[in-house]
């Protein structure tokens, strides 16, 4: 396999904080893969194609778009926010939550710095901001419903069931707020080690519990109209010379299927534990920011390599890997159709075989490259690129 080099850029893996960027010798390269030749089985067909502001830029933000009823929902991060029609991708409104700016001419607008959401519900949307706000929307026309403040950066979509919307912070703040006025039910405060990635996964709600990763490495779970704690079960524990090494955070999204919950940790471990009382099932050493998906009873997960794993989540047997898209910085995996795809740092998405994981098809979606994997809604996925375009990509 031909391969190239490139200077380290680290925007997943650099999803770190400042400080941490500043380990890496400037002169460091990764070796990043060349995308090989196949037979292709399929050409996928892009439907339509909008587009949200400037999107994220070289932020290190997981903005992804959100689809409800007949609408897909998108957001850039300096605070545009808008609905399109699911079929034809024409916009229906557009909003923008930036503070407009005293200090220039012609009401421009601070950035919003939108960078948890959305979360699309019939009844209204949610997305957060770094600069701590969490903003409630009518989805029918994008008006404000109401505005919260938490302690932290909301890095990650809030989720909500029971009318009870839990929000994770940067901080290690986990609020629950009341999702008809936004005002604060409980909160929870994890560990926040000296050096962590800077990322955040969604938590899971399931059977009156949240279910969340900590940035020390933890699963835990909390009572949903409460706030307290039933369990924390450690994933991976710290290990290393250095803060460095000794990083373990739980970034990628947690996934609940009937009574297992599993979760996975950068410079760690994939685990699945018992929703009831957080007791280990199975452990596997598979380190990942981006995240999993899970069909039936397969996890596809994309690793801190860019390798992509299909693994029982009865027994954690490895069914196949898939090691040649190595340092493309992809995103974590859909599955639609039969097919794993993921998106990577030059715009193009991937069909894996969900069988084997061979490569089945390919196609080059924005060059200014997919930081967030694709939503799918039957065999239409939604792909927002980090220039802000949108797309509605067809699987046949």
């Amino acid at each position: 396999m031909n391969t190239w080099f490139r200077p380290l850029a680290l925007s997943g893996l650099c999803a770190l904080t400042l400080s941490a960027c500043a380990l890496f010798d400037k002169d460091d390269e990764l070796v990043v893969a060349e995308l090989v030749d196949f037979e292709h089985q399929f050409e996928a067909k892009t439907l339509w194609k909008s587009s949200i502001g400037n999107g994220v830029g070289e932020h290190a933000s997981r903005l992804r778009p959100a689809v409800s009823d007949d609408k897909v929902y998108a957001a850039s991060r300096t605070g545009e926010v808008a609905a399109f029609d699911k079929v034809s991708g024409k916009e229906i409104w557009q909003i923008h939550l930036g503070e407009k700016s005293a200090e220039h001419w012609f009401a421009r607008r601070r950035s919003a710095m939108i960078s948890g959401g959305i979360t699309a519900q019939a009844s209204q949307l949610l997305l957060g901001t770094e600069r701590g706000l969490v903003y409630s929307l009518d989805p029918q026309t994008g008006v404000e419903q109401w505005k919260a403040v938490v302690a932290g950066e909301v890095l990650a979509p809030p989720a909500v069931e029971d009318d009870i919307v839990v929000v994770n912070t940067l901080s290690g703040k986990v609020y629950g707020l009341n999702a008809q006025t936004g005002e604060e039910i409980w909160r929870f405060e994890n560990l926040v080690p000296p050096l962590t990635l800077r990322g955040l996964g969604m938590p899971a709600i399931a059977n009156g519990g949240v279910f969340m990763g900590t940035p020390d490495g933890k699963l835990n779970a909390l009572i949903l109209d409460r706030g307290f704690q039933i369990w924390e079960e450690q994933i991976t524990a710290p290990s290393g010379s250095n803060d460095l090494e000794r990083m373990v955070d739980v970034d990628a999204d947690v996934i609940v299927a009937g009574e297992t919950v599993y979760a996975v940790a950068y410079n760690g471990d994939l685990m699945a534990a018992d929703l009831r009382s957080g007791r280990e099932t199975w452990k596997r050493p598979y380190s990942s920011y981006q995240g999993m998906v899970m069909d039936g009873f397969q996890l596809y997960l994309s690793n801190t390599s860019s390798y992509v794993y299909a693994i029982d989540r009865r027994d954690a047997v490895e069914l196949w890997a898939n090691l040649e898209l190595e340092n493309r910085q992809i995103t974590s995996p859909a599955y639609v159709g039969s097919y794993v795809v993921v998106g990577d740092l030059d715009g193009y998405l991937h069909w894996l075989d969900g069988n084997t994981g061979s490569f089945v098809a390919r196609m080059e979606v924005d060059s200014d490259g997919l930081y967030v994997p694709p939503v799918v809604e039957g065999n239409v996925m939604y792909v927002q690129s980090r220039d802000g375009d949108l797309y509605a990509i067809e699987t046949p």
